[in-house]
C-alpha cells in the first residue's frame, strides 16, 4: 500500500445444511446423491476520503445476483467438473481469483462433509453458501493532487482545466471485465460487474472522483494525453 491509497478486505465464508429429502424424478432414477447449492453474496464497500477542510464517508452495498446449481456428489468427488460449474455460478462475486479459488476449495472440503452426514435413504441435500465481503478504501486526495501538480509539471503540460461541461458529460457505466484491472490515478483496484465507474472519450476508465479531481487541473487524459474541451 502507498501513502494516499490503503485498502483492506476481510471475506467471511458461511456454508449451511438447509435440509435433506427424497425425490423420485418422473423419467429417471437418481444413482448417487444430489447436492443442490445456493449461493449469495453480501458486498459491502465502505470509501474514506481524505480532503482539505472534511474527511467524507461512504458505503454501498452493490447487489449480487444468488445462483443455484445441482451436482451430483460423484461430480463433486471428480473435481474439474464440479470445479467449473461452481466457478461459473461464482464468476461475479466481488473477489479477486485467489480468493474465488480457495472458497472453491472449501465449499468442496465442506459439502463432502456434509454428504457424509446425509440419511442413506436421502437423495437430495440442500446446502447454503453464503458470502460477507467488506472492503475499505481510504483516500488521502491531498496527495493525489500534489501528484497531478508535479507529473504535470515534470511533462511540460500547460495546466488548464478541462470544462465542467465536458466533465459532466463523461459516460458512467458499470465495469465489466475488458482487462481493466485498477484506477490508474489512485491506483486501486476496480470490482468487475459491481463498480461504477467514469469512461473517458478515449475509453480510458476512472473512479469518478478520481477524474474529476484530475480534469479540474489538467485536460489531458492520465493514460493516453487524449485532451478534453477547456472551454
Amino acid at each position: 500500500m502507498d501513502g494516499y491509497n490503503q485498502s483492506s478486505q476481510v471475506v467471511h465464508l458461511d456454508i449451511t445444511k438447509k435440509g435433506e429429502e427424497t425425490i423420485t424424478p418422473d423419467d429417471q432414477s437418481i444413482s448417487s446423491l444430489q447436492i443442490n447449492f445456493d449461493f449469495s453474496c453480501r458486498f459491502s464497500y465502505h470509501l474514506i476520503q481524505l480532503r482539505d477542510l472534511q474527511n467524507v464517508s461512504t458505503e454501498i452495498h452493490p447487489s449480487v445476483t444468488p445462483k443455484s446449481v445441482c451436482i451430483s456428489q460423484e461430480k463433486l468427488n471428480s473435481g474439474d467438473e464440479a470445479r467449473e460449474i461452481i466457478l461459473k455460478a461464482l464468476e461475479s462475486w466481488p473477489v479477486r481469483d485467489f480468493e474465488r479459488e480457495d472458497l472453491i476449495q472449501i465449499v468442496f472440503h465442506r459439502t463432502n462433509e456434509i454428504a457424509k452426514s446425509v440419511s442413506p435413504n436421502r437423495n437430495f441435500v440442500f446446502v447454503h453458501v453464503h458470502v460477507k465481503v467488506s472492503r475499505l478504501r481510504v483516500v488521502d486526495e491531498r496527495v493525489i493532487f500534489n501528484r497531478i501538480l508535479q507529473q504535470s509539471m515534470e511533462e511540460n503540460c500547460k495546466m488548464v482545466p478541462a470544462s465542467d461541461s465536458s466533465v459532466e458529460s463523461l459516460e458512467k457505466k458499470r465495469l465489466e471485465y475488458d482487462g481493466v484491472e485498477s484506477c490508474t490515478i489512485c491506483l486501486s483496484e476496480f470490482y468487475q460487474g459491481s463498480e461504477v465507474v467514469t469512461r473517458m472519450p478515449c475509453s480510458h476508465v476512472f473512479h469518478e472522483n478520481c477524474i474529476k479531481k484530475w480534469l479540474k487541473t489538467s485536460h489531458y487524459c492520465p493514460v493516453c494525453r487524449f485532451k478534453m474541451p477547456t472551454s
